[in-house]
C-alpha cells in the first residue's frame, strides 16, 4: 500500500538512523498517524524478516500485513522466549513500560545487537521511569529522562507523575536520532478528511448490543476507506469488550 508524505518520511528517519550505526527506534506518532503503515515499510525496505511483539488482539492484523514475519504476542513471548530475527517491531511499545516486568527482562538480553523499532502512540501517558525504560529499549539516553522526572517531582511536588512534558523533555526528544513524533493535527493535511457518525442508544441498550453496534460501523467505515483501517483497528480493541465480540474475526474483517 502506498505511504502517505508523512509516513515515507518516517521511513527515510528511521532508515537513516539504522544505516549511521543506530540500534533502535522509539516512532511515537499519535494515534491515527499511521505507525504499524511504517514499521511495515521500514521491514519490507530491510527484507521483510522481522519478530514482530504485539498486543494479542492484534497477532492477526500483523500476519497478514507481514506474511513473512514471526509474530507473538507479549504473553506468549514472555511464556515460551521463542528466538527473535534481526529486527524486532514491538507494537504498542508502552506493554513493556514496567522494567522489573519478565518480559521486560527478557526482552533487554533478546534484543542486544539487534535492530528493534518501538511504537507507541502515548508516551506522555507514562511515568518518567516507564519512559525512560521504552528509551532505554530503543538505545536512547534513558537517564536524562530519569532527570526530567525528577525536575517534576521537585517542581509540582510529586513522586514520578508529569500531567504534560516538560517543554524542556519535548526540547530534548525532538533533538535526538531515534525519536519521531507527530500529532494528527499537523499530518491532517495529507490524510482523507475523517466522516463521524453519532448514534443514539436506546436506554436499556446493554453494553454488549451497542459494542456489536459499534462494531458493525466500524466493519462499514474500514469498508468505505481501507486507509483508516490502523485507526478502526485501535478503536476496536480500546472500545469492545474481548467477551462480547470476537476480536479475531473483527480484526480480519478490517484488514
Amino acid at each position: 500500500m502506498p505511504l502517505y508524505p508523512h509516513q515515507r518520511e518516517a521511513c527515510r528517519r528511521i532508515l537513516s538512523h539504522y544505516a549511521a550505526g543506530g540500534d533502535g527506534f522509539l516512532l511515537a506518532d499519535a494515534p491515527g498517524v499511521g505507525k504499524t503503515h511504517v514499521a511495515v515499510a521500514v521491514a519490507e525496505a530491510l527484507g521483510g524478516s522481522a519478530t514482530v511483539l504485539s498486543p494479542a488482539t492484534l497477532v492477526t492484523m500483523w500476519r497478514e500485513m507481514l506474511p513473512r514475519a514471526q509474530v507473538y504476542s507479549y504473553e506468549y513471548y514472555r511464556r515460551n522466549r521463542p528466538a527473535l530475527c534481526d529486527f524486532v517491531i514491538l507494537d504498542e511499545a508502552h506493554r513493556v513500560k514496567n522494567a522489573r516486568a519478565q518480559v521486560s527482562t527478557a526482552l533487554r538480553e533478546a534484543l542486544r545487537g539487534r535492530r528493534r523499532l518501538l511504537l507507541t502512540g502515548t508516551p506522555f501517558q507514562l511515568g518518567p521511569a516507564e519512559l525512560a525504560h521504552l528509551v532505554y529499549l530503543a538505545g536512547g539516553e534513558h537517564r536524562r529522562i530519569l532527570d526530567f522526572g525528577r525536575q517534576v517531582e521537585t517542581f509540582w511536588g510529586k513522586k514520578w507523575i508529569w500531567a504534560a512534558p516538560p517543554a524542556t523533555v519535548g526540547e530534548w526528544l525532538r533533538a535526538q536520532p531515534w525519536w519521531l513524533r507527530r500529532e494528527l493535527s499537523s499530518v491532517a493535511q495529507y490524510l482523507p478528511p475523517m466522516a463521524q457518525r453519532w448514534h443514539t442508544l436506546p436506554d436499556s441498550a446493554t453494553y454488549s448490543t451497542a459494542a456489536r453496534h459499534v462494531a458493525e460501523e466500524l466493519e462499514r467505515a474500514a469498508a468505505e476507506d481501507p486507509r483508516h483501517a490502523e485507526t478502526l483497528r485501535a478503536l476496536a480493541c480500546g472500545l469492545l469488550p474481548e467477551g462480547d465480540v470476537d476480536m479475531s474475526a473483527l480484526m480480519q474483517r478490517l484488514s
